[in-house]
């Protein structure tokens, strides 16, 4: 059953108190975060590129308010065949995930449903933000790697190969309370409203650069009806001048 945006904010705090595997399987564990709804045609290229680096994967499944509604696609398929690999028993929710773990969600704002991401990882750990169309391409082991022993860095920067929009993209985050996006989902801002990091990159003692892989963004490479939705989208957010909130 799909949790609404209140019922799923209630049960962060006990789930990220009664699940340790968030924050204890390393010393500075790294949670991939999706944000996903009818990903078929490129999910399973994105799993099979960082699964077996990060110590969970976590997803938050439903479409954003404005994204067209689809009919079911090979998305949960996929997931719980990828899933299987790492976790005899998969599940979509409940109990205690030992690397995947999906929470359905009803339909709701894009910054609102990222900002879940924020919620269900304790303060400590990494949020590796990536999306169903995107697949990690070199030496992840070594970026990821990296990440850990730059611990407590802030922000990670990944370049992200993308058509029309290509460059550095703030795409591992160190998780504090209260971090949030602000109007769009690419400013981040900390527990005082204060910009942690947008999309342009500069340096900062904050901030490193993961030189050892890249992001190749698949998105505009998208077929069928799902191409169309994404296109909608898309152009449903230009009009309200990408403001999310």
């Amino acid at each position: 059953m799909a949790k609404t945006l209140d019922s799923l904010n209630d049960s962060v705090s006990t789930l990220r108190s009664a699940n340790s595997l968030f924050i204890s399987r390393a010393e500075a564990p790294i949670i991939a975060g999706y944000s996903i709804y009818r990903d078929a045609e490129y999910l399973r290229s994105s799993l099979d590129s960082i699964c077996q680096y990060v110590d969970v994967v976590c997803m938050i499944e439903g479409r954003y308010l404005d994204f067209p509604e689809l009919p079911p696609d090979a998305t949960e398929r996929i997931i719980s065949e990828t899933a299987s690999r790492f976790d005899p028993k998969f599940y979509l929710t409940g109990g205690n995930p030992q690397k995947f773990v999906v929470y359905p969600v009803d339909p709701m704002r894009e910054v609102e449903k990222r900002d879940l991401m924020f919620k269900l990882v304790r303060p400590g750990g990494y949020l590796f933000i990536l999306d169903g169309d995107e697949v990690a391409i070199g030496d992840v082991k070594a970026g990821l790697d990296f990440v850990r022993e730059n611990e407590p860095t802030k922000v990670f920067w990944v370049y992200v190969e993308e058509r029309g929009n290509p460059g550095w993209k703030p795409r591992i985050i160190r998780v504090e309370d209260g971090i949030h996006y602000g109007k769009n989902h690419w400013t981040i801002l900390d527990n005082n409203n204060e910009i942690l990091t947008d999309s342009v990159y500069k340096p900062s003692s904050d901030y490193a650069q993961v030189t050892q892989f890249k992001i190749y963004n698949f998105g505009f490479n998208r077929t069928g009806e799902r191409a169309k939705a994404r296109h909608a989208y898309k152009e449903i957010l230009h009009d309200k001048n990408w403001i999310e909130r």
